[in-house]
């Protein structure tokens, strides 16, 4: 990397880092932190208007997009000292997600704003790595950086992944800034739920039905793997019978657990979950990839649904627990971790040339009790994030079809159509 383009960068973040400190400060409010101000990114876009003149030799411009220039500013409200329109922070993120698919930028490269465009997607790992560690200086998770809560089986460990290839190390990549509740000790610690309110946190839910087909895809495949190779890829019987008796093996003891009845009379408040907890001892009756995503997400500042926000673009999803509009999650990150963040990979990923059983189908069938102690279990995951409920069916027993499959091959067989080195289910953890 030239001389010029390390001067460019260290302006330039040097002048991100200033603002983003700002938004740090005590007197900043939450809103403030979630959406960066229309005003700071016009002074960031005149501070990086310097850095490209005291960096702007011959051989600089050679390697950045000059021509974008004025398209740039008006992602800011602002061109050539006109006011554009952009009169709120929600038409400053849809104005920039607008021209970012205007640019095609389909790889979603890390880029902070288009005017001097970084093209993080041209340096090498291992310098784009130490480019990002040497800007990020000595700031870590809840010091200078947000403090990621892990929900399993929501998209985290792609957060993990991604940002640690940039050595910024979250969840499981970092010990836990925060105390953990005790009568938790057996989760592993970065599942482990906070002791009360997690400042400057961040978490993902999802729906708690998709989040229960991909715990028992992913569990089936470690601890059980007789069941996982006898699935079957698409709609089976079969699949849906293996997929029923493991979520009740997990669910009846939570359904008749009295913390978690406490927790849902005290609406998984955060100061209502410290209540129960200190009034009842024991635990759930259940793994951390079973508790409700709610516990969680009671001690965090900034909730995303994984449905709306999981995007490789920029833009805005709808808030998770009321009404509006924020940043998503790679706005966000590029934000407040750093502008060379991306989500061009997926963690766990299932084979492109297989079809991944279908789960989905198996829960109208359910046997109507077992749905609705799921339904109970999760029933604050359901109404405070507003995912759909799935109506328990008026009969007796399950009603899963015998005669409609997918295939009749098993993926123990399918793998060995595989060649060799591929797997069907990719079980990878974090990559810190």
């Amino acid at each position: 990397m030239s001389r010029e383009r390390i001067a460019l960068l260290d302006v330039e973040r040097a002048a991100s880092a200033s603002a983003l400190d700002a938004d740090a400060d005590e007197g900043a409010s939450t809103r403030d932190r979630q959406h960066p101000s229309t005003s700071r990114r016009v002074v960031l876009a005149t501070l990086t208007t310097c850095a490209l003149l005291a960096a702007g030799s011959a051989a600089t411009r050679g390697r950045l997009d000059w021509s974008d220039t004025n398209s740039s500013v008006s992602i800011f409200g602002y061109v050539g000292g006109e006011n554009r329109g952009v009169t709120n922070v929600g038409d400053v993120r849809q104005s920039e997600a607008r021209s970012s698919r205007a640019n095609g930028d389909e790889e979603a490269r890390g880029t902070f704003g288009r005017l001097g465009e970084i093209d993080y997607g041209s340096l090498a790992p291992e310098e784009l790595r130490a480019l990002v560690t040497k800007e990020l200086a000595d700031k870590v998770e809840g010091h200078g950086l947000p403090v990621f809560l892990h929900i399993p089986k929501a998209g985290g460990t792609t957060i993990e992944n991604e940002l640690g290839r940039l050595g910024i190390e979250v969840g499981l990549c970092h010990a836990r800034p925060y105390e953990k509740e005790s009568r938790f000790n057996e989760f592993e610690p970065w599942h482990t739920p906070p002791v009360g309110q997690v400042p400057n946190s961040w978490v993902i839910v999802r729906n708690p039905y998709t989040r229960a087909q991909s715990e028992f895809l992913w569990a089936s495949n470690w601890e059980a793997p007789e069941v996982f190779q006898s699935l079957n890829p698409g709609y089976s019987a079969q699949n849906c019978r293996a997929f029923a008796s493991w979520v009740e093996k997990k669910m009846k003891p939570a359904y008749e657990n009295t913390l978690r009845e406490c927790y849902s009379r005290r609406s998984y408040t955060s100061y209502g979950i410290q209540e129960c907890n200190a009034q009842i001892a024991g635990g759930l009756g259940v793994s951390s990839h079973w508790i409700p995503q709610s516990i969680m997400a009671a001690s965090a500042t900034t909730v995303f649904r994984m449905e709306d926000c999981m995007s490789v673009h920029e833009g805005v999803c709808a808030h998770a627990r009321g009404d509006g509009s924020q940043s998503n999650i790679l706005s966000f990150m590029r934000t407040y971790y750093h502008p060379a963040v991306s989500l061009s990979s997926v963690s766990n990923e299932w084979h492109d040339s297989v079809q991944k059983p279908d789960l989905g189908a198996c829960w109208d069938q359910f046997d109507p009790q077992l749905l609705d102690i799921f339904n109970r279990v999760y029933d604050f995951d359901f109404s405070q994030f507003r995912y759909p409920v799935k109506t328990p069916a008026q009969r007796q027993g399950d009603a899963f079809d015998d005669d409609r499959r997918g295939s009749n091959l098993t993926l123990s067989q399918v793998q060995a159509t595989l060649p060799e080195g591929e797997v069907v289910q990719d079980n990878a953890g974090p990559q810190c």
